[in-house]
């Protein structure tokens, strides 16, 4: 079994806080690998989970306004548009007004289960979420009237990831599944041997993430057909980032692995020397170097 965080929404925090930052752009912006000023459409960004934004950060950042939710926010917002999209506890998910923090709508994913540690994605007309009942939503931007629903028959931790007309998204039934994004028809499922809690990457038309059955799978995206399985030698909760076709996250083990997709080699493997604790955080790249967070304090 893959013990992990199911207890955290009990202490986790109720603000969703909004900074004010310079709205110039980095002059080393990456192009597709970074999510655009003032844009934060979905999990880590882009597609690729790069974790990055073109927008820079001042030298003293100020507080432009907070929200406080009726329960604890244990995931990441998702910005679009001029409006903040933000999942809670209490199984809300709600649209806030970027300037100024004001309630646009607010919809009611569950009255039975919270939403947890799945973060919105948005596109164009809807905006999807997962939540703790195991069901994905899809949720008009302007409006919070719900589009669809599609139900998995385990929780969802996992954040749907959009790419091109599909909405990606993992269960803890085991299956990472793929709907049609405007339709939230059933394209294909994936069965895997234990939950699913990642998010996947996307890179050159096939979805890449690690599960709680110690294996990193790769799945294409137009037809559902796996084409990568092999071991991460543990338990994998992290979500990948991938950077020039190669894949890198953390385990359970200890340890962070870089991968190449091409070949399905293992390029490196990376143990902290003192410490031993599992890897729950994603990485990053940047400049050749692969950022990720320990559990050491």
């Amino acid at each position: 079994m893959c013990l992990l965080k199911k207890d955290l929404a009990k202490i986790g925090f109720s603000i969703l806080y909004l900074f004010l930052f310079n709205a110039t752009h980095v002059q080393q912006a990456m192009g597709q690998n970074s999510a655009p000023a003032d844009a934060w459409t979905q999990f880590r960004a882009t597609e690729n989970l790069s974790g990055i934004s073109s927008s820079s950060i001042p030298d003293n950042p100020q507080l432009l306004w907070s929200y406080e939710a009726s329960e604890s926010i244990d995931s990441s917002a998702a910005i679009a548009n001029g409006t903040v999209f933000v999942g809670t506890y209490a199984g809300e998910l709600v649209a806030l007004d970027l300037q100024d923090g004001t309630v646009k709508w607010t919809y009611q994913a569950s009255d039975r289960m919270g939403i947890g540690e799945s973060s919105p994605a948005v596109n164009d007309n809807l905006v999807f979420i997962g939540d703790l009942a195991g069901v994905l939503h899809a949720v008009d931007v302007n409006t919070g009237e719900a589009a669809w629903t599609y139900v998995t028959q385990g929780e969802i931790k996992s954040s749907p990831v959009l790419s091109g007309e599909h909405v990606l998204i993992g269960s803890y039934d085991g299956f990472l599944y793929g709907l049609t994004a405007e339709t939230g028809q059933l394209q294909w499922k994936l069965e895997t041997q234990n939950y699913v809690h990642a998010t996947p990457a996307v890179f050159d038309g096939i979805a890449y993430f690690g599960g709680c059955d110690e294996a990193f799978h790769g799945v294409r995206i137009e037809d559902g057909v796996e084409v990568v399985s092999l071991s991460a030698g543990a338990y994998t909760a992290a979500s990948p980032v991938i950077k020039d076709g190669r894949a890198y996250f953390g385990t359970f083990d200890n340890e962070v692995l870089g991968l190449d997709l091409s070949t399905h080699d293992v390029l490196w493997r990376y143990e902290h020397p003192d410490r031993h604790f599992p890897f729950y955080s994603s990485a990053l790249t940047i400049d050749g170097t692969v950022v990720i967070g320990g559990r050491d304090r």
